[in-house]
């Protein structure tokens, strides 16, 4: 499943979970097949946000969580588990796979940098 802004919303997608307003008046249920006419209601509805099955918008995955924000909140989270020598164990293996992505994510994001210095500088030698 995927939570996406309703605008990225489009016809035959399926919702993943039942869309809700505020005061918990559920305005369409899980399951069902979206189309124009539905989204142009919630819209009005002033929904921002829905759940949808599958991943079928590329590129919001990867905006939608704060990695170095959720590493800082490990220590909140496992604060009650200190002596648990398991979950401690847990939130260490949790907090070196974020290390790793982390630095995945920078070095992705140098080599993009690099690859448009070097795609600027041979246009300007043309």
């Amino acid at each position: 499943m995927q939570k996406i802004p309703l605008k990225y919303a489009f016809e035959g997608m399926i919702l993943g979970k039942p869309v809700t307003r505020d005061d918990g008046m559920v305005m369409a249920g899980e399951g069902l097949t979206l189309t124009e006419s539905i989204i142009e209601r919630l819209k009005s509805s002033g929904i921002g946000n829905i759940t949808v099955k599958g991943r079928p918008v590329p590129g919001l995955d990867s905006g939608d969580v704060d990695l170095a924000k959720m590493k800082e909140r490990l220590g909140h989270l496992f604060r009650k588990y200190q002596q648990n020598p398991l979950m401690w164990t847990l939130r260490n293996m949790l907090e070196q796979y974020l290390d790793k992505t982390i630095a995945l994510q920078e070095e992705a994001a140098r080599e993009e940098r690099s690859a448009d210095i070097v795609g600027e500088e041979a246009q300007g030698q043309r």
